[in-house]
């Protein structure tokens, strides 16, 4: 089977491992990106490093401003190189602008190429849901697909999802984000009192809540630190947060907002760093860095949200909170803190349930069969 793997605006590194996965299986892997800023550039091309020689990737920077004359050019290129290589099927990831774009074209081009995605958030977070174009972009992606692959969910789905549900399928809860950092995984940084909060800045991950939580700790912990990292969101709602968010950590020495890319060894070294990892969401669908915080054998505070309970579980490879309370996270993390045992006991529980989670295997089963289905039936289509 020929596929198509469009990454769109979710992780590089997820998409990564999912084609070196189809590739090992005997799949032909075309990975084809899109990237708009310099961080995003940069990330892309880490990733792809690891790709193996048998998938056929390429990457396509595009200019900031949406209507420079030089993304029509590489657009153009992206849809050529597309159909040069005659994919069987398209699987793509929640949609960028360049993805989007290639979508219709290609609908123009090759209407009966099929396309099949994964909904990782089944309901946009907040600020994007506002987003004029997240919203037309993920209803065009559920509209156009054949097939739409969909977690296992904690709770049943939202009436907005009940209209799509004869084409979807639901897939094993896996989400991993370590194929770039096995090389980084034994690197000597010692731990320290360091709270780490990482990935993207946005209005729904509870930030605040976390900052005072930490700020409870200070008394018992003089030596603890909190560390904010990741990018800052892309919506306007999520700029103002984030300026709210440093606004508050400007006079606090304990508190450190790093709101920039990461490469992956900066990544590893924070992790590294980080005696816990914290997740104070106020909403989810489900997260990848839990994936990393058990690569890294840290345990996880997280909220009961979406998929996380899921993911964390309970006393065995972290804590679960109830989201937007300060009085608990701060609990949390004082349990934590003052039981070295504890701690070490559940980030080895954890990283080896991570290790042994046959989940991945079992996806991989459900979308090969869910692509050779697609194609089949395509092809017996009057």
């Amino acid at each position: 089977m020929k596929v198509l793997l469009l990454p769109g605006c979710l992780s590089p590194e997820y998409v990564c491992r999912f084609a070196r996965q189809l590739s090992e299986r005997g799949h032909t892997v075309i990975f084809c990106a899109f990237c708009d800023t310099l961080t995003h550039r940069t990330a892309i091309e880490s990733v792809i490093t690891h790709l193996p020689p048998t998938v056929t990737k390429r990457f396509f920077p595009l200019h900031p401003w949406h209507f420079h004359p030089r993304n029509a050019i590489r657009l153009l290129q992206a849809i050529w190189f597309i159909l040069r290589n005659r994919p069987q099927i398209i699987h793509t990831q929640d949609l960028d602008l360049g993805s989007f774009v290639v979508l219709l074209a290609l609908s123009c081009f090759c209407p009966s190429l099929p396309v099949v995605a994964t909904i990782h958030d089944i309901t946009l977070h907040a600020g994007s849901d506002r987003h004029f174009f997240y919203q037309k972009a993920q209803h065009y992606l559920k509209a156009r697909a054949k097939r739409l692959f969909i977690f296992e969910q904690n709770a049943p789905l939202p009436p907005a999802m009940e209209k799509w549900l004869p084409k979807t399928v639901f897939i094993p809860l896996y989400v991993d984000l370590t194929a770039a950092y096995e090389e980084c995984r034994d690197c000597a940084i010692p731990e320290e009192d360091v709270i780490l909060c990482f990935g993207w800045i946005s209005v729904y991950k509870g930030i605040e809540y976390l900052i005072d939580a930490v700020q409870q700790n200070t008394v018992r912990f003089p030596t603890i630190k909190l560390i904010i990292a990741g990018r800052t969101g892309t919506t306007s709602e999520d700029r103002t947060y984030s300026r709210h968010l440093h606004a508050r950590a400007k006079n606090t020495p304990w508190c450190e907002i790093k709101s920039r890319y990461h490469t992956h060894e900066e990544t590893a070294k924070l992790f590294k760093r980080a005696k816990i990892v914290v997740l104070p969401y106020k909403e989810a669908s489900q997260s990848g860095i839990v994936s990393l915080a058990c690569y890294f054998k840290k345990p996880v505070i997280a909220t009961t949200v979406g998929n996380l309970p899921r993911q964390v579980i309970n006393d065995r490879s972290g804590i679960l909170v109830p989201p937007c309370d300060s009085a608990a996270l701060a609990a949390a993390v004082g349990t934590l803190l003052s039981d070295e045992e504890k701690r070490k006991r559940m980030g080895a529980q954890g990283h080896h349930d991570f290790i042994h989670d046959a989940s991945e295997k079992q996806t991989l089963n459900i979308i090969t069969a869910t692509y050779h289905q697609v194609v089949s039936n395509e092809n017996t289509a009057p």
